[in-house]
């Protein structure tokens, strides 16, 4: 009785997490506010339109670029100069610099993106949940 309580008990958290829109206990096809944990999703609705405007992540200015076209291959595997660690590491977001640069945290500098509203603890989830699952160009 009591291992059908605890089996009850965690399917219950877990439904939960999906609907608290933490991405990362879910399965793929879950949205939050239009995202999902897919490269193409987190491009077109945070890289897009809050990193990659003027001033900020574009072509020729600031890397790593995040411009439609350019952004996985600016930073999936490629290491940041400061602190020297991988912009985004496969499997390991919290290893991963963009992880921490937009969480605030474990770098110096400011939290990303810069200047702008700080991203949605679900959207983080979401990216984590994309870097943690391998980060596909997907």
């Amino acid at each position: 009785m009591k291992k059908y309580f605890l089996i009850v008990a965690f399917n219950a958290l877990l439904l939960l997490s999906c609907e608290d829109q933490i991405v990362s206990e879910c399965n793929d096809e879950n949205i939050v506010h239009g995202l999902t944990a897919k490269f193409t999703s987190i491009q077109n609705e945070v890289f897009t339109p809050s990193c990659a405007i003027s001033g900020c992540h574009v072509t020729n200015s600031v890397d790593p670029v995040l411009s439609a076209g350019q952004a996985y291959k600016s930073f999936v595997n490629i290491m940041s100069s400061n602190p020297p660690f991988p912009y985004v590491y496969p499997t390991k977001s919290d290893s991963s610099y963009i992880i921490n640069k937009i969480r605030g945290v474990n770098f110096q500098g400011e939290r990303m993106p810069l200047n702008r509203q700080a991203l949605s603890n679900s959207v983080i989830d979401s990216i984590a949940a994309w870097i943690d699952r391998g980060a596909l160009n997907n």
